[in-house]
């Protein structure tokens, strides 16, 4: 059977008792063979001593979420050993925690199938930590960002789900989610890797596109994970497939990434090729 490798890291944020978990061991199809030959791309060296993950986790511990789930499957070893060495500071008596998720069969005898059955596969451990919200991140990103500014928005605005967006060149779309809003900033229309991407109205060399990080209500998360599991030919995928299906019934919203001092868009890089991983290593400055 073949084995779907996750991209994806998960985190959920609750109200008094701030949770988040963390998944998403990719291999990095876009990356040549060398860099990812033995261990996913979130473990990748980035800038001399760190690892791509580094960002993401470093970004929760500084928006205030310390109980982490780090959800892996392709050659995983070099990424938990990273974990285990350098991110095990949190103090478990608190009940803060880094920890790693393995596939576990626990639902099925498949492995993850794709990041929405990842998180799927991992709905026990979380239902034990009782979160009101999830927040889900991608693992292959270089950016700092305040989630906590994120999450915010979306629980004032009462969505079921809301999605981060940057402006990218309209030639780069094809590589990421691409959405079209309106004036509420509520998602009308959602396309995973388009062939031909909308570009923002009136500004016909730019598309809006999704940052792989998500917020969701947990009772409708897993109101449709669980859906999506049981539909036939699904990629088990949240940008093929969860949020295609839901942008339709539900509120799903738009949350701008943006620079809190100039208002423009914020630093952002996927990191998925060799050229996009060099020219990050060489920005020195993510502000």
């Amino acid at each position: 059977m073949r084995r779907h490798r996750p991209e994806h890291l998960f985190c959920w944020h609750g109200d008094s008792n701030e949770q988040c978990s963390f998944g998403g061991a990719g291999r990095g199809e876009g990356f040549p063979p060398r860099p990812t030959y033995c261990r996913p791309q979130p473990a990748v060296p980035f800038g001399g001593a760190f690892r791509i993950i580094d960002f993401s986790l470093s970004n929760c511990i500084n928006s205030g979420l310390r109980k982490i789930l780090v959800v892996t499957q392709y050659k995983a070893a070099s990424l938990e050993r990273h974990i285990e060495r350098g991110w095990h500071f949190l103090c478990n008596e608190l009940g803060d925690f880094v920890r790693v998720r393995p596939p576990e069969q626990r639902v099925g005898e498949s492995w993850y199938l794709g990041n929405a059955d990842a998180l799927y596969q991992n709905i026990y451990t979380i239902e034990k930590l009782a979160p009101k919200h999830v927040l889900i991140l991608s693992g292959d990103h270089i950016y700092q960002m305040n989630y906590s500014r994120f999450v915010s928005d979306h629980i004032q605005t009462e969505a079921d789900c809301s999605i981060a967006c940057v402006p990218v060149p309209i030639e780069e779309g094809r590589r990421f989610g691409v959405m079209q809003v309106d004036r509420d900033n509520r998602i009308v229309n959602f396309k995973e890797k388009p062939e031909h991407p909308e570009p923002i109205p009136g500004e016909p060399s730019q598309c809006l596109a999704s940052m792989g990080i998500y917020v969701f209500r947990t009772d409708f998360l897993f109101e449709h994970l669980c859906r999506d599991a049981n539909t036939p030919n699904s990629h088990r995928d949240f940008g093929k497939d969860i949020i295609p299906s839901i942008i339709d019934q539900h509120l799903v919203r738009a949350w701008s990434f943006s620079d809190l001092e100039t208002a423009d868009p914020g630093y952002w890089k996927d990191v998925g090729t060799l050229d996009t991983y060099y020219e990050a290593n060489m920005r020195s400055d993510l502000s």
